[in-house]
């Protein structure tokens, strides 16, 4: 699957952004609007005193959603205080439009015409707060109940218009009626014509923005199982043993840590560090060749990975490493592409970057074979505009790698290893920082010292990476590499954009900076003479596969349907009216 599939998918959650608005400023339109509308009517209606009534719409909103927010807790674990309001002031914007068309007919004299243009932008509100109630998870009856102050409001403005009080019942019991079986055939569809291996395609949706909104991917979860598929995931481990000083492990994983938020294998990384920790290693982990097909479908498979890696980890302390098993540290470049590669345990480990082109998630065809290569994917350079990696940039990639496997020869020598780790507090998941915190490995070779940084991050701002090799140099470090695991737990913490922040997006030059600085001189000074071995460890596991190939082209097809009757809804309502 490549990366342009991932996100068509990923960007239909934009669709929701409009009810992630603060609260206060949400409040504070919907005071605007209903000022807005009021001064309308009363001017189109010759001053009349009944107008002011909207004024009070606002409080209603307001009192009806904290009402809701503490009925609905545990069930409807998105109908929020904060959300509700906010989705609330969309519905005001679109019902407060409909204010002023009908309000201009109103001052031309056209009384029955007013109100049925304003019946049509009463249906599009309720639709959009009845869908998008419904779509985050919301049930029938549920929905129906959380939305009553939109068709409150709607009857009291048509009564203000018309003057009757059953005219006004029928038309808003009309435009009440119709977006709400619009949108219940459409979810028919999607759940019985768009299903996919037997998962219905609306209830995969609500989990899916429920989970985006709560945090919570348990359903979700069990959703993905019936899509995912058996396939073998591979963690290859170095083992550092030092003579003073804890003992490292690094691993470079295949296991994409995706989709979002904490789903499946998106905190792998830091999970795997957590573990290796508690069994005494300092972890570094590092992101080898894979995209969302390699995603584990749940936590608890990353759980049980995370435990199988550790466990080999502390098995492996009882072996002996050779002699001399370190080269050498260094720097290729070759047409645009560079590597950072050296000698570890028996394997050449070769650190990828594309810096300052952009980078996206590396295809496994760059392994090519087991030849003693181990590919690491730094991915260090973001660009929002770059979706997936191009043709041109492989081809470069797998030249550099050919280049390193015929003239890549390098003597084993006795070096020393330095290691620190930070997890900063002040940096968290809405800035783009996963719970891994950002580690430090030195390697100090006869030739000179070489340091690799590895961030707990969904890529970085390219300047990050400058700023790194800067810092480094003034510390007398030869070459510098920074890596990002590509943790997706930061992603979809924050709505809007592309649905998460790269390492430096978020956070000053002088913070990151400072960071940098602490851990390199903590690496330093850690300094150990050191010996290294290596394992690979293949496992199987259930995988996403390639079913977002075929899933793409539903999620499109159910939008494309839910758009249709989106703008469906207002025209049923405004020609019954007009009848």
């Amino acid at each position: 699957m490549n990366g342009e599939v991932a996100g068509s998918i990923a960007s239909h959650y934009r669709l929701i952004r409009g009810v992630a608005t603060t609260q206060r400023s949400a409040l504070a339109f919907m005071f605007l609007l209903s000022s807005i509308s009021t001064a309308l009517l009363y001017y189109a209606l010759s001053a009349s005193p009944t107008t002011f009534l909207i004024l009070s719409a606002p409080l209603l909103y307001i009192s009806y959603n904290y009402l809701i927010s503490h009925i609905y807790p545990n069930r409807y674990g998105t109908f929020t205080f904060r959300r509700l309001n906010s989705l609330a002031a969309l519905e005001m914007l679109i019902v407060s439009a409909g204010v002023a068309a009908s309000s201009a007919l109103l001052g031309l004299g056209f009384r029955s015409q007013a109100s049925a243009v304003f019946t049509a932008f009463l249906s599009l509100a309720i639709y959009i707060s009845y869908s998008v109630r419904r779509g985050i998870g919301g049930g029938f009856l549920g929905s129906i109940l959380s939305m009553l102050h939109t068709p409150t409001i709607g009857s009291a403005i048509i009564y203000i218009q018309t003057g009757q009080i059953l005219k006004s019942l029928l038309n808003t019991a009309l435009s009440t009626a119709t977006p709400i079986a619009l949108m219940e055939m459409v979810r028919a569809v999607l759940d019985h014509r768009l299903s996919f291996n037997g998962v219905k395609l609306f209830r995969l949706c609500q989990s899916f923005f429920g989970t985006l909104l709560s945090g919570r991917g348990e359903e979700l979860e069990k959703m993905l199982v019936p899509l995912s598929r058996e396939a073998t995931v591979r963690n290859d481990l170095f083992l550092i043993k030092r003579k003073e000083g804890k003992p490292i492990a690094i691993v470079v994983t295949d296991v994409h840590p995706g989709p979002f938020r904490d789903v499946g294998s998106s905190a792998y990384p830091s999970i795997l560090m957590r573990r290796l920790a508690a069994k005494g290693f300092e972890p570094m982990v590092l992101k080898g060749l894979s995209s969302h097909e390699k995603n584990l479908v749940t936590r608890r498979d990353a759980e049980e990975l995370a435990e199988i890696v550790s466990r080999r980890a502390g098995e492996m302390m009882s072996l002996q490493p050779s002699s001399a098993c370190f080269s050498t540290p260094k720097r290729l470049v070759l047409n645009g592409a560079k590597a950072l590669w050296w000698v570890m345990g028996g394997k050449t480990l070769c650190l990828l970057t594309l810096h300052p082109n952009p980078m996206e998630d590396l295809p496994a065809e760059l392994a090519d074979g087991e030849d003693g290569v181990l590919p690491v994917d730094t991915h260090n350079s973001f660009d929002a505009s770059y979706k997936a990696l191009d043709p041109e940039s492989v081809s470069k990639l797998k030249s550099l790698i050919n280049h390193l496997r015929e003239n890549g020869g390098a003597s084993e020598e006795d070096v020393r290893i330095g290691y620190s780790r930070v997890v900063p507090g002040g940096i968290g998941l809405a800035e783009g920082m996963g719970p891994g915190g950002i580690s430090c490995l030195v390697v100090d070779a006869s030739t000179g010292k070489a340091a690799v940084f590895a961030a707990d991050a969904n890529n970085a701002a390219p300047w990050v990476r400058e700023m790194v090799r800067e810092v480094a140099g003034r510390y007398g470090v030869d070459e510098a590499e920074l890596c990002t695991t590509d943790t997706h737990a930061v992603n979809a913490v924050n709505l809007g954009g592309q649905g998460y922040r790269p390492l430096g997006a978020a956070t000053r030059r002088e913070e990151l900076e400072k960071l940098v600085v602490r851990l390199l001189s903590e690496a330093l000074s850690s300094l150990s003479p050191a010996r290294a071995i290596h394992t690979t460890i293949s496992t199987r596991m259930r995988v996403f596969s390639d079913f977002l190939e075929p899933l793409s082209p539903r999620v499109s097809a159910g939008a494309k349907i839910y758009l249709a009757a989106m703008a469906a809804s207002p025209w049923i309502p405004l020609l019954t009216a007009l009848l």
